[in-house]
């Protein structure tokens, strides 16, 4: 039964990204601009799902979740625009994605 657990509590888990990886450029100086303003969305986004992720509907952070593990080059702002534009569809009542 624990590996289940164990694999069920994995699945929903905050994903871990490479934030330096993600923002990383051409060493230009505007890819140098442009990697301070990523890295710093990208912290900013993190902070709040750390902080709000138990609190998200587990169903919700598992397709989210997915969907960011899956995709090549995912961020924590998608991820975190995935989470809140479901939560928006489910308070105004429309079907995800409408």
């Amino acid at each position: 039964m624990l590996p289940i657990i164990l694999i069920a509590a994995a699945i929903s888990a905050l994903p871990h990204f490479d934030i330096d990886r993600i923002c990383r450029g051409d060493g230009s100086d505007r890819a140098k601009a442009e990697y301070k303003t990523c890295i710093g969305s990208e912290q900013t986004a993190l902070a709040a799902l750390q902080q709000k992720w138990a609190q998200y509907p587990a169903k919700l952070r598992k397709e989210c979740a997915h969907v960011a593990r899956v995709a090549p080059e995912s961020t924590y702002v998608e991820l975190q625009t995935c989470i809140e534009s479901q939560i928006g569809d489910a308070k105004t009542g429309a079907a995800p994605g409408k």
